[in-house]
């Protein structure tokens, strides 16, 4: 028993130092098979995942580090991969495989038809079973035989008599109203035995696979991924904004591949099954390279490139501005700019470049149409969009400049008229009217003018003149400054000299005097003196012509009377 005890106490001993002596072990951040049950993980070193292995929960790969994937991975709905800071490196023949798969297929904005297979001969039963109620919305089913039926509720059949074909072609017309997902169909033959469908499995035109992706796979702006010959993807949602490249791939039921400003090259490769109308949707920065590739095909087109916002500038504020023939549908839009000359022209989903699925190249072929209405006359322009982010609109206008104002005397008195003569030239390709002109003395402070704001009108190319009238209350030396007057909306001066002024004019007093006061002192004093003399004159002439008088009547009187006559004072 001792022995036994001395045993075990030497065994605890080596123990107890052998666990002393290890390492200690640190959490990491990182694992070397992908994560379960909807847990995270970040890989930050190497990795290699070698399947078949299944992945439910997110991933993210940081820290420069790479994660090779080879055999196959089965990944759970709601699961993400997310390269933010590294790469991807899926080897040869290896599978990112969704656990579920989409099946339906979707009618919207336009027609399509859908061919379903038959096994019996006689009257086949098609029934198609929708997503929701279309009660209202759905389409029309057309099985060629003149029979066909506007969808409603949840389900709905249609017969089809079969000679002998083993399928048929079953035409779908489109409501404008709303969309509807066929989840399933199922042909019950004469026999009564039925027959289930994935519309997604049957052949089809013009019809959309949808609806929604299973899982995430991301690549960041410093990120990298690589997908080898013989790689297949299924049911992903991807979003690139660093690099992406497929070379032999197979890219199933994941498109659109959105693209943010990132690059995605696509060689020898086959991208199927899009969710919408191109199997590539990237933004105008991106960068997209398709060679020797296969596509959705039909309506899908191989890529779009999508343009954002667009500032355009306008040379004056409040400018009428309308955009036409934006994006593929080739719409218009009209807006005024702002205070800044500035107006921002956004639309959903404007493609202004594409290629389709025969490789045939497509690009927007959009303008802005201006019109500035002002004083100086109305002015108008086109100006063709391209994808820069900032368009400056070109919009010809007057550029006018006061070339001289000149005086015709040097000196006058106060309050005297004085003729001045302003010169305006044209240096621009259209002409102005009605430019006034705004003339202050070189202080600033208003001027005794008539009129107030000249006026005059200069053709293009040309130069005119404007004479207008100058007074002074005021004694003293004093200039006289003029510049244009820009009409409502201008941006920035509208010279760059800040316009032009005459030579120093002296304004004299009409008298010599201390003050206003004693001016108009000596003024009256003047005044009353005129007045009086004025008069005296007057009663001098008329007493003398009384004593005129006064002497013919005397000399006239024949009967030698004689009349006193007193003088007149």
């Amino acid at each position: 028993m001792r022995r036994g005890l001395t045993l075990l106490t030497t065994i605890l001993l080596i123990m107890a130092t052998s666990a002393l002596n290890a390492p200690s072990l640190q959490q990491l951040d990182f694992s070397s098979t992908p994560p379960d049950n909807g847990n995270s993980i970040t890989i930050s070193s190497d990795e290699t995942w070698t399947g078949p292995l299944t992945l439910d929960g997110s991933v993210i790969i940081n820290g420069g580090a790479t994660l090779t994937i080879q055999g196959d991975i089965t990944i759970a709905k709601g699961s993400s991969i997310s390269v933010e800071n590294g790469s991807l490196e899926v080897g040869e023949s290896a599978a990112l495989k969704s656990e579920s798969t989409e099946q339906s297929m979707r009618v919207n904005f336009q027609d399509g038809r859908i061919n379903i297979p038959l096994d019996e001969y006689g009257n086949n039963s098609i029934t198609f079973y929708f997503s929701t109620d279309v009660t209202g919305y759905g389409p029309t089913f057309d099985n060629g035989q003149n029979l066909s039926f506007i969808a409603s509720g949840t389900s709905h059949s249609i017969y089809y008599n079969s000679t002998g074909e083993n399928s048929t072609w079953i035409e779908i017309i489109h409501q404008p109203f709303g969309a509807t997902t066929i989840d399933s169909i199922i042909v019950e033959g004469p026999s009564g035995s039925q027959q289930p469908f994935n519309p997604a499995e049957l052949e089809s035109e013009g019809l959309y696979y949808c609806c929604e992706h299973q899982w995430a796979l991301s690549v960041g702006l410093g990120g990298i991924a690589n997908f080898g010959e013989d790689v297949e993807i299924s049911d992903a949602d991807i979003t690139v904004a660093g690099e992406m490249h497929f070379d032999g791939s197979l890219v199933d039921r994941s498109g659109p591949i959105v693209v943010n400003d990132g690059i995605l090259t696509v060689v020898n490769s086959t991208l199927s099954r899009s969710f919408d109308d191109e199997d590539i949707q990237a933004t105008i920065g991106s960068t997209v390279e398709w060679e020797n590739t296969q596509g959705t095909g039909g309506f899908v087109d191989r890529w779009t490139k999508l343009m954002g916002a667009q500032t355009i500038q306008t040379p004056v504020a409040g400018i009428g501005l309308l955009a036409v023939n934006l994006g593929w549908h080739g719409i218009s839009k009209s807006g005024t700019s702002d205070d800044g000359g500035l107006w921002v022209l956004q639309i959903p989903e404007r493609i202004v470049t594409l290629e389709n699925s025969s490789g045939t190249l497509w690009s927007e072929d959009a303008h802005v149409e201006a019109v500035y209405n002002s004083a100086w006359g109305n002015f108008s322009s086109n100006t063709s969009l391209n994808t820069d982010s900032n368009v400056m609109i070109t919009l010809n206008l007057p550029i006018l400049s006061v070339d001289s104002v000149v005086v015709d005397k040097s000196e006058l008195s106060v309050n005297s008229p004085l003729e001045v003569t302003a010169t305006v030239s044209n240096s621009g390709v259209v002409g102005a009217l009605d430019v006034s002109l705004d003339c202050t003395l070189e202080n600033g402070s208003d001027a005794r003018l008539s009129p107030a704001y000249p006026q005059l009108e200069i053709a293009a190319g040309g130069s005119e003149s404007v004479t207008f009238t100058w007074r002074s209350s005021v004694e003293g030396e004093k200039s006289l400054n003029c510049i244009i007057v820009a009409p409502v909306g201008w941006i920035g001066p509208v010279e760059a000299s800040g316009g032009a002024s005459t030579e120093v004019v002296t304004w004299q007093g009409l008298v010599d005097a201390e003050d206003d006061a004693g001016m108009v002192i000596a003024i009256f004093g003047a005044m009353g003196i005129g007045i009086i003399l004025a008069i005296v004159l007057a009663m001098r002439q008329y007493r003398e012509q009384l004593e005129d008088e006064s002497e013919d009547e005397d000399s006239d009187d024949v009967d030698g009377e004689e009349k006193d006559y007193d003088d007149v004072e």
